[in-house]
């Protein structure tokens, strides 16, 4: 199945927003130093339901209010979104038709969207990857055993 991040996108709490655009395949990003390059890992790694926010601190973060994934999976596009750390973390998933333009995603998008515990939205975006995650060190301490 292929997949790809489309785009991301990161609005304050005013509804401006920060577009990145991807393409399918090879993107390269370039600009100078402390231009936030880096910025945009962990910004994904946020997005994907990490249990901390390793976002550096400074322009980004001021600006943040909800980080967004819009996502190509199979024959959908999916939005991920998280609201900053500072505001809580929730999130939110949504399953979209394949042709959603990521740059006319709005703010208001999310208004009526239920806020999810990171948890749920990552069970969401394991079963639209076709994927179980598992973490080998927990799996084997409720088992009683250590992991080899």
């Amino acid at each position: 199945m292929k997949s790809y991040i489309k785009a991301i996108i990161i609005f304050n709490k005013i509804g401006e927003k920060r577009v990145v655009p991807l393409k399918q395949g090879v993107n390269i990003i370039t600009g100078e130093s402390k231009t936030a390059k880096s910025a945009l890992v962990e910004i994904i790694d946020y997005c994907l339901c990490s249990t901390h926010c390793t976002i550096p601190k400074g322009k980004i973060t001021d600006f943040s209010h909800l980080y967004t994934l819009v996502m190509a999976i199979g024959d959908n596009t999916y939005v991920i979104a998280r609201y900053n750390w500072d505001d809580g973390g929730k999130m939110h998933f949504s399953k979209e038709a394949k042709d959603l333009e990521a740059e006319n995603l709005e703010l208001s998008y999310f208004v009526e969207k239920p806020a999810l515990p990171y948890k749920d939205v990552k069970n969401e975006i394991e079963c639209a990857l076709g994927l179980f995650v598992t973490n080998m060190a927990t799996d084997a301490d409720q088992q009683g055993k250590k992991p080899h």
